[in-house]
């Protein structure tokens, strides 16, 4: 039956008409709806039909927008186009890690980022393209998949407390105030929002190197599975979050403490991770 507008018109007036409740359901995905099936890998488009429009729930402009992040997280893959957005997320092992459970595009939100839930459904949609990822990727002569936890594992037993102290992180982190003289160590000598400093310098260096929520606000993993300083993570308090007290994210005592540790842990963790001592960071 076709519907011409004078009989929805009728329609309409029969039934009444409730203001603000709307058909919210996306058309359906037929020829004539004209969708142009995504290319390239099943991976891919499983990705750009099931999972890009989970990614697209997130903050993508503050924090994960490939283009438009003003701070945040260090992981950035959101975007309006599903190929860009592909091609970026697949490269950040903070967010796929090794295509699995253990992902931060699955525990971030399993821990409550952001206050954003997944459905079963899609939960399994992402868990059904990491198995696709995966399987593309055996026998074809590319790298294995970077898993971040492990890589920082390797790193957290590189680092040293000797070190730690000559590049006076505690004394450094401990000390440093916002621009309007508010200490860090006010709200975080204890801890407080999974942030450490402190001028305890044990203890500030048990928190950093034992508990990855920690060690990830000081250092990250890049798309090439390289350990780096999450410089993200400071603009996102120093300048993005509106709650926080303002103070300059790059340049200030503590970022040079922390460029201090990083060049000295750096070398030897590049030497070779395994003969550093075991991994602290906890499981």
């Amino acid at each position: 039956m076709r519907f011409t507008p004078a009989i929805v018109t009728a329609l309409l007036l029969a039934t009444g008409c409730v203001g603000g409740i709307e058909n919210t359901d996306p058309p359906p995905a037929t020829p004539d709806a004209g969708v142009t099936p995504p290319s390239g890998s099943m991976a891919r488009q499983m990705f750009t039909t099931n999972v890009h429009p989970i990614v697209m729930r997130c903050s993508g402009g503050a924090c994960h927008s490939v283009t438009g992040a003003v701070g945040g997280g260090a992981s950035r893959f959101a975007d309006s186009s599903p190929d860009t957005s592909y091609d970026a997320i697949v490269r950040q092992p903070l967010a796929v890690g090794g295509f699995n459970a253990q992902a931060g595009f699955l525990t971030k939100i399993a821990g409550g980022h952001q206050a954003i839930t997944y459905s079963t459904a899609e939960i399994s949609s992402i868990n059904a393209w990491f198995a696709q990822e995966l399987k593309e990727k055996m026998g074809t002569g590319m790298p294995p998949a970077v898993d971040p936890i492990e890589v920082l594992k390797k790193w957290s037993g590189c680092m040293t407390l000797a070190n730690f102290n000559t590049a006076q992180m505690a004394q450094k982190w401990g000390g440093l105030a916002a621009s309007q003289g508010q200490k860090c160590a006010n709200c975080h000598a204890l801890g407080g929002d999974s942030f450490i400093a402190t001028t305890n310098a044990q203890t500030m260096f048990d928190m950093m190197t034992k508990y990855k929520d920690y060690l990830l606000k000081f250092f990250t993993v890049d798309g090439t599975g390289k350990v780096i300083i999450n410089k993200a993570s400071m603009v996102n308090a120093g300048v993005t979050i509106p709650s926080h007290p303002r103070f300059d994210p790059t340049t200030n005592a503590g970022m040079q403490a922390l460029e201090a540790y990083y060049t000295a842990t750096l070398p030897l963790f590049e030497a070779n991770p395994n003969t550093c001592e075991p991994p602290r960071l906890l499981p």
